[in-house]
């Protein structure tokens, strides 16, 4: 489907893509869901064949606090449902006095870690042909603030992959332990 809008900019960037279903979040009419106090929330209908490409951009998202709340995941959906397997990973995050590079095997694609201490991720996801009947690969880079007392800025950059060969039509974020409110909206890359 073309849109006016990229008609008028000669067919060139980020298109807002507006989700067939939101679970635990609300879509503003436009694509752009805002979700308060959620265990996890999903956005379903927003990767198909119109674009190969997309971007993840999550805004102010409120990090839970408390045992076990420790990161914000992100995994991929199919009809309805979480593919928690074949993830690999590795990347680096800095803080303002260090820098850690790792790399696992993981159950989902992680986006932050605050150990529980709060704070508010802010960042985006480009996801490589999620639609696909291949691999799908992601990177990201994602400032945040650790705790919601610390004025220490960190900063993630990481690469993902899925190995499966699946045609992923959404995600949910979800965090480790409690709950999360902040904003989501997906784009996709015009062809």
């Amino acid at each position: 489907m073309t849109k006016a809008r990229d008609l008028a900019n000669g067919g060139f960037g980020l298109v807002l893509v507006k989700p067939s279903s939101v679970v635990n979040g609300t879509d503003n009419g436009k694509g752009t869901v805002t979700f308060s106090g959620s265990s996890s929330v999903s956005l379903n209908g927003v990767f198909s064949s119109t674009y190969k490409n997309y971007r993840i951009s999550f805004d102010n998202i409120t990090m839970p606090t408390g045992a076990g709340a420790t990161d914000l995941l992100l995994r991929l959906r199919a009809g309805g449902s979480n593919t928690t397997t074949n993830y690999t990973g590795a990347g680096f995050y800095m803080t303002h006095n260090s820098a850690t590079v790792n790399g696992a095997t993981v159950s989902s694609i992680f986006i932050s870690n605050t150990s529980g201490t709060g704070g508010k991720a802010i960042g985006y996801i480009d996801l490589f042909g999620p639609y696909e009947a291949q691999e799908t690969s992601a990177s990201y880079a994602k400032p945040y603030r650790y705790s919601t007392t610390s004025a220490n800025a960190y900063t993630h950059s990481y690469a993902f992959f899925q190995t499966d060969s699946t045609q992923f039509d959404g995600f949910s974020l979800i965090p480790g332990a409690g709950t999360i409110s902040g904003t989501v909206s997906v784009y996709g890359y015009y062809n």
